[in-house]
């Protein structure tokens, strides 16, 4: 097994924990989903641009920190959660037909709609907290995780 192997072997097996995870923990279902796609871009396997993955590896630590700083404020229903991450995974699996821009416009798409379905199927009261505020708390570590793992795939597709 060379090293191009065992990164791609890591790369897949991180992206995959990373979509698994986005439905435990924002942060680290961020944290694996990077991590993945920085191993699949040190293998030989996978096409990536630079600035692409800089961007987004900003966007990751944007997201984790936030994810540390809200902690003790803001925890949400498991439900309200599968809907939103579960709608954001859907969006970006139906984007990856359109490139990188459609993985982020259908991640985007499907965390919005997959709040609205949650309140439509009366997954609890969003309360004060208001739909939109759910959405955006919920919705922004799910977008990133499900971009990034597109991104990942994308990547990945190109060298075939």
């Amino acid at each position: 097994m060379t090293l191009d192997e065992l990164f791609l072997i890591l790369g897949v097996i991180m992206l995959s924990s990373g979509v698994v995870m986005a439905f435990r923990s924002s942060s680290s279902g961020v944290a694996f989903s990077y991590i993945g796609v920085s191993a699949l871009s040190h293998s030989r396997y996978a096409v990536f641009n630079e600035e692409v993955l800089v961007f987004w590896a900003i966007a990751a630590v944007i997201v984790v920190v936030i994810d540390l700083v809200k902690r003790g404020f803001g925890n949400y229903p498991n439900l309200w959660k599968n809907y939103i991450v579960g709608g954001a995974l859907a969006g970006m699996a139906v984007g990856l037909v359109y490139g990188s821009s459609g993985v982020s416009i259908g991640a985007i798409a499907g965390a919005v709609l997959g709040g609205l379905a949650c309140r439509r199927a009366g997954g609890g009261s969003w309360g004060a907290k208001g739909f939109w505020r759910v959405v955006a708390a919920v919705g922004l570590p799910a977008v990133v995780t499900m971009t990034i793992v597109g991104i990942g795939i994308i990547g990945l597709t190109q060298k075939l």
